[in-house]
């Protein structure tokens, strides 16, 4: 897990580095306006995905572990299912774009949106397709493709003056370049005649009830910007969006990979040998999710205004120090909800149980927009987020342990809010400054002191792969010795 988790980590931060310097572009070529159309297209696309497309994903990668040598057989059904939804929405489209759009950047929008939601659903049925066949190379250089061909062409679009269409026709292009490469390798071996009735209702009865929980989490992650448009305006919805992506986008990856590296071995060691094998990985897999997660959360409340001045153009900035702490601690409720108590609806198989809990929390989430937006502005659509997501976790958690009782490091879990205390204090004293001098002296001595904390606890099984990673520096640093025999 230790291993998948490095590779699955360079490779995202490579491709988080490339997000990051693409929103500290895009917010200085774009207007708050032209950002928020941006972003609630894009979000739009998002919750379509969500909705009628990430039942294949969430199918393809419990169901391709256990078909193993017979992969052409789920392929097949999810080519299929993936088909018929493409012609029904793009059916949708055409009647949407004929009847109900009254103007040309109405049709513009529309057709970006569409043709970001199929290329995205068959870019990561692709990436999952590598990740649960274990090539985890193959997978971050395809992810890191998919953000630098993005970020390429919608910058230098925003640049020729195409505003948003620019950077939605860069989403676009970022998706394809994955499709195009991987189409007769991926999919080569999809056969009509090994479709089956039965098999199809397996995949869909397993990941139908998962798509609604990914619908409501989307709904809660991107109905605030919405119904800040609505109430405020899409300038306000730019302004909110672009440190809700800075942060989110981030703290996310973080949690990402940890469980792209540990889920198909938890899932595959639980379905061969049971619940008592898979619990030790499911405890490292929670240890390595926080010590991540908190003390990356932590740099996002103290060094908010830095981070905004580095990463955000000038009309954005105020706006973030303000949002960033409160997105950044929504962020870790989300993940830990996502990648961590989770498997005990995914495991068992009971995933309808968690829809019941995002149904909740998705209306507490818009009900306290509504109500707070009007009276708080945009801090109100960050509280509501915050509020929402702690509730999904608790629910979560009092529901889950009812299925398949998770274990919880209490001791670890200390031990990781010690070395995070030792993180914070030191980089307290740079907590209103934007020198970046002070800021990256004060981050290394804060970085080196918690990995050694950390490593010291052993949290997580870090020590030993310290052990290994100093044995190899020092092993190839060793002058050879000539002369003598080996």
């Amino acid at each position: 897990m230790l291993k998948n988790g490095a590779i699955y980590f360079v490779g995202r931060f490579g491709g988080a580095v490339v997000t990051l310097m693409s929103v500290a572009i895009y917010t200085r070529l774009l207007s708050p306006g032209e950002y928020g159309v941006y972003a609630l297209v894009l979000s739009g696309a998002l919750m379509a995905y969500a909705g009628m497309m990430q039942w294949l994903t969430l199918a393809l990668a419990r169901f391709l572990p256990a078909y193993q040598g017979q992969e052409e057989i789920i392929l097949s059904h999810i080519a299929t299912a993936y088909g018929a939804t493409a012609l029904l929405v793009l059916a949708g489209a055409c009647v949407l774009v004929l009847w109900l759009a009254p103007s040309a950047d109405t049709h513009t929008v529309l057709v970006l949106g569409v043709g970001i939601f199929l290329a995205m659903s068959l870019a990561e049925l692709n990436l999952i397709t590598f990740q649960m066949r274990g090539k985890a190379y193959r997978y971050i250089q395809y992810a890191i493709l998919r953000v630098t061909v993005a970020a390429a062409i919608g910058v230098a679009l925003a640049y020729l003056g195409w505003g948003s269409v620019g950077l939605l026709s860069g989403v676009i292009a970022g998706h394809l370049c994955i499709v195009l490469l991987n189409l007769p390798v991926t999919w080569g071996s999809v056969r009509r005649n090994l479709l089956r009735k039965q098999l199809f209702h397996e995949l869909a009865a397993y990941g139908f009830p998962f798509a609604m929980t990914g619908t409501l989490a989307a709904i809660i992650n991107a109905s605030d910007r919405y119904i800040i448009g609505i109430l405020i305006g899409a300038e306000a919805a730019g302004l909110y969006a672009a440190p809700y992506d800075l942060a989110m986008r981030s703290l996310h990856v973080l949690m990402m990979v940890v469980a792209m590296a540990g889920n198909p071995i938890i899932l595959r060691t639980y379905d061969a040998d049971g619940e008592a094998a898979a619990r030790p990985l499911i405890r490292r897999q929670v240890e390595l999710l926080l010590g991540l997660a908190l003390p990356a959360a932590i740099a996002y409340v103290i060094l908010a205004p830095a981070i905004a001045e580095v990463f955000l153009g000038k009309a954005f900035q105020a706006t973030a120090r303000e949002l960033m702490p409160w997105i950044a601690a929504a962020t870790v409720l989300n993940g830990l909800q996502a990648f961590y108590l989770a498997l005990a609806f995914s495991l068992p198989k009971h995933p309808l149980r968690q829809t019941y809990i995002f149904v909740s929390g998705t209306i507490v989430n818009v009900v306290l927009n509504f109500l707070l937006i009007p009276r708080m502005g945009l801090m109100g659509a960050a509280l509501a987020t915050v509020v929402a997501y702690a509730l999904i976790l608790i629910g979560s958690f009092l529901t889950g342990r009812q299925l398949l009782p998770l274990p919880l490091p209490k001791a670890r879990l200390a031990q990781t809010l010690a070395a995070c205390t030792v993180w914070a204090l030191i980089l307290w004293p740079v907590h209103d400054t934007t020198a970046l001098a002070p800021i990256f002296l004060h981050s290394l001595v804060g970085v080196v002191a918690y990995l050694a904390i950390f490593c010291g606890f052993g949290v997580g099984d870090t020590r030993r792969l310290m052990a290994r990673a100093l044995h190899l520096v020092f092993g190839f640093m060793r002058p050879r010795r000539y002369g003598r025999k080996p």
